[in-house]
C-alpha cells in the first residue's frame, strides 16, 4: 500500500517478490503463485528483463508446490537464458537446481543431470555449499539408475556438505555465545564445570575406597 502511495512499481514488485517467497514458505502455494505473477507483471511494464527472469523463478517454486511441473518447467526456461545473458550465476544456479528438480518429479533424469552438473559447478566455484548441497542431492537421483557409481559419489559428497554445516552452524553458535556472554564469563564457567567434575571424581573414588574397607572388614570378621 505504501508503495502504491509513493507510486514507486519497483518497490512494489520486490515486496510482491517476498511476499510470494514467504507464502511458499508456508506451502500456501495458490497465494505465493499469484503475488509472483503480480510481481512479474510489474518487472515486464517496468522493461526489467533481469528482475522478471528471478519472478518467473518464484512462480515456478509456487508451482511446483502445486504439482504444476510443466508450467514451472516453462517458467524456468524462460528465466535460465535472461540470466546467462546478464551474467547473474547466483540466481542461474538456483533456477538450474529447481529446473532440474522439476524434471526429476517429471521422472527426466537424463534432462535434469545437465541443470545439476551446471549448478554445481558454479556453486562450488562460489562457495556456496548450502544450495551446492541441493544440487549434490539432485546430481545423485538423476545418475541412480543409469549410473549407481557415480550417484554414490554424489551422495558421499552430499552427506559430506551437510555434515559440514552441521559443524559450521555449532562453531556460529559457540562464537555467538562467546560475543554475547564475553570470554571472561565463558572462561570463569568452563572453570566452574571443570571443578565440579573433579570434586564428583573425588567423591566417586572416596566411595569406592569405602565400599572396598567394608568389603575387606566383612571377609575379616
Amino acid at each position: 500500500e505504501h508503495a502504491d502511495l509513493a507510486k514507486n512499481p519497483a518497490r512494489k514488485a520486490v515486496l510482491l517478490g517476498t511476499a510470494s517467497e514467504i507464502y511458499h514458505s508456508l506451502t500456501q502455494e495458490e497465494k505465493a503463485l499469484d503475488y509472483a505473477q503480480q510481481a512479474y507483471d510489474l518487472e515486464q511494464k517496468l522493461g526489467r528483463s533481469l528482475p522478471a527472469a528471478y519472478r518467473l523463478d518464484q512462480k515456478a517454486s509456487a508451482l511446483m508446490g502445486l504439482k504444476r511441473y510443466e508450467e514451472a518447467e516453462k517458467a524456468l526456461r524462460e528465466a535460465i537464458p535472461v540470466m546467462r545473458e546478464q551474467g547473474d550465476l547466483h540466481s542461474l544456479a538456483i533456477a538450474a537446481n529447481h529446473l532440474g528438480t522439476c524434471l526429476i518429479w517429471q521422472k527426466r533424469n537424463d534432462e535434469a543431470f545437465p541443470f545439476f552438473r551446471e549448478a554445481a559447478d558454479l556453486l562450488v566455484k562460489m562457495g556456496d555449499p548450502v544450495n551446492e548441497m541441493y544440487s549434490r542431492r539432485g546430481l545423485c537421483l538423476s545418475l541412480w539408475e543409469s549410473n549407481p557409481d557415480s550417484a554414490r559419489s554424489e551422495l558421499n559428497r552430499f552427506n559430506f556438505l551437510k555434515d559440514s554445516l552441521y559443524t559450521s552452524e555449532s562453531a556460529e553458535a559457540l562464537a555467538r555465545l562467546n560475543a554475547e556472554f564475553g570470554n571472561d564469563q565463558l572462561t570463569m564457567e568452563n572453570e566452574q564445570v571443570r571443578n565440579a567434575r573433579t570434586r564428583e571424581r573425588i567423591i566417586a573414588i572416596a566411595l569406592l575406597l569405602l565400599l572396598i574397607l567394608i568389603l575387606v572388614l566383612v571377609l575379616i570378621l
